[in-house]
């Protein structure tokens, strides 16, 4: 019995071969390789091509956002720009009734030709007129003053430290605002000497020089003290005749036209009709950097 099964045994295993372990295991793990290998390939193409893409996609959306970007910006700077350009062009029809009249023109006449516009541009915080006063014109100047206010204001004024206004020291000449539209929320200005100032100085000598308008920096107003607002003013020179020099140009100087606007008034009116989707900043790169900032708009993300 024990013979037979041996013999069995023996006939059974003679069909079947044996490895090493070693051996086996390396068989084993080489035979799917070649059924493994393009499944492997097609995932890793599969892989690269996904990567490759997406990172195409992200570069075209960067570039589509920076080109809305770009595109909502230079619209803002055009919207603001044309404002500006209306408000000048405003004051030089001012100037073109002074020129008009020779210089003759009064108080009332200087109220009707404002009025449309007051009401045609919201930006507008006041109209003004200021005459050069000399000093030894001061003391009429002040009588006409008197006289134009009812007595309420009696001298030129200038501002303390403290930011009151105080009577004017003496100088060799003066730029009092004389005319003054809308009257109401801006009577405090009425007498004050514009080149008293050295901000509103420096435009003062900048558009007398020049011939042409020129803009202060960012400022607050007399009749703002006190007020988290910002305004600037644009003056326009008036003179005699038509001057060709410099030097002509401050010996036939007689007073500017000026326009005071509220910063946050003029971007509003600028972007009134144009959608935008970005918060920006107003940043005037020809001021000083302490005046540079004129303002900025957030857009209301609560909804």
């Amino acid at each position: 019995m024990a013979i037979a099964t041996k013999k069995a045994l023996q006939r059974l295993f003679h069909r079947v071969t044996f490895y090493p372990c070693n051996k086996l295991n390396q068989n084993i793990l080489s035979l799917p390789t070649s059924r493994f290998l393009p499944a492997g390939l097609i995932l890793t193409l599969g892989l690269g091509i996904t990567l490759v893409t997406t990172a195409w996609v992200g570069q075209w959306e960067r570039q589509q956002q920076q080109s809305e970007f770009q595109k909502q910006i230079n619209n803002l700077t055009t919207a603001l720009q044309r404002t500006t350009n209306r408000y000048s062009e405003l004051l030089l029809s001012i100037s073109d009734l002074y020129r008009a009249t020779d210089n003759q023109v009064n108080a009332a006449a200087f109220s009707r030709f404002t009025q449309r516009s007051l009401g045609s541009y919201p930006g507008i915080q006041a109209l003004e007129w200021a005459p050069m006063v000399e000093q030894a014109e001061r003391s009429q100047y002040e009588q006409q003053l008197q006289a134009l206010t009812d007595g309420k204001q009696k001298s030129i004024t200038e501002r303390d430290r403290s930011g009151s206004l105080i009577p004017a020291a003496l100088r060799p000449s003066y730029v009092p605002v004389t005319f003054l539209e809308p009257w109401q929320s801006n009577e405090a200005a009425l007498g004050y000497d514009l080149a008293s100032d050295q901000t509103r100085k420096t435009a003062l000598e900048w558009a007398r020089d020049t011939g042409t308008p020129a803009a202060t920096g960012r400022l607050q107003l007399v009749q703002d003290i006190g007020a988290q607002q910002y305004s600037f003013l644009v003056f326009v020179p008036i003179y005699q005749q038509l001057p060709q020099t410099r030097l002509a140009r401050r010996q036939q100087l007689t007073g500017y036209i000026l326009g005071v606007f509220r910063v946050a008034d003029v971007v509003e009116e600028s972007l009134r009709d144009l959608n935008y989707e970005i918060n920006f900043y107003i940043l005037i790169k020809t001021l000083r950097p302490t005046s540079s900032f004129w303002g900025s708009t957030m857009l209301d993300c609560s909804s």
